[in-house]
């Protein structure tokens, strides 16, 4: 099984803000779900996590995203990913390991059919 992570931005400097970047990650990845293409959402994943008094801070969430990414197939960049540093930085470190790379609404059907592909691919590292 091939898994897609999917790359947009989370920050934002409102609460508001994030929490409209977290529903938009949100829509994308129901849609993916609904075409049964696997996936990993990061917004998702740790949403609002920051919003405590014990968060470890940006750099963690970067470390861990990147991490996530490495152990992923496939990256699907979200609309708006060039106005985020953490999805730029995801999207670099794709290119480097060589890993394809999606634009969520312009490669739809490249993007099902890499999720619907049986193939596994070994994480570069």
């Amino acid at each position: 099984m091939r898994i897609l992570y999917i790359a947009g931005p989370y920050s934002a400097p409102t609460r508001e803000g994030v929490a409209a970047n977290i529903a938009e990650a949100r829509k994308y990845a129901r849609m993916l779900a609904a075409l049964k293409v696997p996936f990993f959402c990061p917004q998702t994943h740790s949403a609002h996590f920051d919003e405590h008094d014990n968060d470890p801070g940006y750099d963690f969430w970067i470390e861990l995203t990147l991490e996530m990414l490495r152990r992923c197939d496939g990256l699907a960049l979200l609309p708006r990913w060039h106005e985020s540093r953490g999805a730029r930085s995801e999207r670099a470190e794709a290119n480097r390991l060589k890993m394809p790379i999606f634009l969520m609404t312009a490669d739809l059907p490249e993007i099902v059919r890499f999720g619907s592909s049986k193939v596994t691919v070994a994480p570069s590292r």
